[in-house]
């Protein structure tokens, strides 16, 4: 399937528009923003610890491109600042075209969220079907409510590796504090 990448400067933003759209080829957008903060250059991220190398508050918000250019899988973007980035096509269309399958975010105040989220007990969770609903309840409020783990690091850390069992090792550590 081929895309068209088309700058829109004005809108901030990047439209990858599919060549020949058809069940799941949706045509979607990209953050400039997004993308200069999500470069994976040696200059912007380290690889080592998986961690950009600038704060996040050094981006520029209005931020803009000189060009874009798409060659067989890649993007190159030159920004404003001189700086060049990469991204694969592939990784943007899987990563970041909308899913037809997530649920629309909600949002709440303190008065309605007793009534609209759900608690799920740990047992429930420890099971694929309790965390597709706890899933479902973090993807629409931002947030869910586990009940009955055992106040500790251990408990905790086992019912989160149930749900992703992939913990990324930080500056921080592992552990949770």
């Amino acid at each position: 399937m081929g895309y068209n990448v088309i700058l829109r400067n004005s809108d901030q933003v990047l439209h990858v528009k599919s060549e020949l759209p058809g069940p799941g080829e949706d045509d979607f957008q990209v953050s400039l923003l997004w993308l200069r903060d999500n470069c994976r250059c040696s200059e912007c991220y380290n690889e080592e610890t998986r961690q950009r190398k600038f704060l996040v508050t050094d981006l520029n918000l209005n931020v803009t491109a000189r060009y874009v250019t798409l060659q067989q899988d890649l993007i190159t973007v030159l920004w404003d600042d001189d700086h060049k980035s990469t991204y694969n096509l592939t990784d943007l269309v899987s990563n970041l075209r909308p899913a037809a399958t997530q649920p629309e975010p909600v949002l709440w105040s303190a008065d309605t969220i007793g009534s609209l989220l759900s608690r799920h007990s740990a047992t429930e969770v420890m099971k694929e079907s309790g965390q597709k609903r706890l899933l479902h309840d973090i993807f629409t409020y931002g947030l869910g409510i586990v009940t009955g783990v055992d106040p500790t690091v251990e408990a905790t850390r086992s019912l989160v590796t149930s749900i992703c069992p992939h913990i990324r090792h930080n500056l921080f550590g592992t552990k949770v504090r």
